[in-house]
């Protein structure tokens, strides 16, 4: 399972699978519908009752492309959208989407075609339009791996380690770092607490990088990060995701190529123990969580999606 998202409101969570299939499931676990998106689903989104999803399929003879659909659940019976770049080429991305995030009124996609894609729904004319792609025809140098909101602005992660951060609204590059040298960007977050604002990030070189958000938002290719967590041996994260424990007390919970999930305090990375439930060597790709419901989504390479109920 690459990827998952919550629709909190109507306590429902949505997966889409290596196989194609996108479902979904209420809190009870229950499968309410299914269907089949493409060759495999890479990303999924879900919004005001809009739910995004990136997926590779087909799109010219013989060469596969990234797609993007969007399902408005506010409308019955629920409309659905494609995002084209044209009617000439009738696909969102030349590769797979691994990424997409909301910030404002428009949607962000991130391909390994090396962009990120800005998308505006257009009322008028009832369709998703491209506004534009960040940084011109190619926004990183190696494939996009994470796109990321926080206060206006959009983060995007690469294969090759590279962050980047980029206005919201004009697209235009803000700053680049080089946030895990020798791995990939796999996890990015936004954090506010504790008179601190700060952009976690992991990757595969097995590190967990935190930036003060407004140094990040400003150019700085050299930018040191606030803090460094880097685990005792080699273990490359996969995903992760912040929380609030019932007390007030503040987690991230960091999800592992190898299968575990490891709980951390916040902000200084005390160790909280681990979460077990998935098999070994199966990534944790995804990791979602609804604070209302205190609950914990963990979706892995293994095909199991559990839930974990923190306090």
């Amino acid at each position: 399972i690459p990827a998952v998202a919550l629709w909190k409101e109507s306590k429902k969570v949505f997966t889409g699978g290596a196989d194609g299939k996108i479902k979904m499931y209420d809190y009870q676990g229950n499968v309410t519908t299914e269907q089949v998106e493409g060759i495999e689903v890479g990303a999924l989104c879900c919004a005001s009752g809009w739910l995004f999803v990136g997926f590779l399929n087909p799109g010219l003879p013989g060469q596969n492309a990234g797609f993007v659909k969007a399902y408005n659940f506010n409308k019955q019976p629920v409309e659905n959208f494609n995002f084209a770049v044209s009617d000439q080429f009738p696909a969102a991305h030349h590769a797979q989407v691994k990424s997409i995030c909301v910030s404002g009124e428009m949607v962000m996609t991130g391909s390994l075609d090396r962009t990120v894609k800005a998308w505006k729904y257009n009322p008028q004319a009832n369709s998703w339009a491209l506004i534009g792609s960040y940084g011109g025809q190619q926004s990183h140098d190696s494939g996009v791996t994470v796109v990321s909101s926080f206060k206006e602005k959009v983060y995007s992660g690469g294969e090759n380690g590279q962050l980047k951060v980029w206005d919201a609204v004009s697209g235009n590059q803000v700053n680049a770092v080089v946030a895990h040298n020798g791995g990939a960007v796999t996890g990015i977050t936004g954090w506010e607490a504790n008179n601190m604002s700060v952009i976690i990030s992991c990757g595969t070189d097995s590190s967990v990088k935190v930036f003060e958000l407004n140094a990040l938002g400003q150019s700085n290719p050299n930018l040191a990060p606030l803090f460094v967590f880097n685990t005792r041996k080699p273990k490359p994260f996969a995903s992760l995701h912040t929380a609030t424990l019932g007390d007030g007390r503040h987690i991230i919970f960091c999800g592992y190529q190898d299968g575990a999930i490891q709980v951390f305090d916040l902000p200084d990375f005390s160790d909280l123990g681990y979460l077990d439930g998935h098999r070994r060597n199966n990534p944790i790709t995804c990791l979602a969580v609804d604070e209302s419901d205190k609950l914990l989504y963990a979706a892995s390479m293994d095909g199991n999606l559990n839930c974990f109920n923190y306090l």
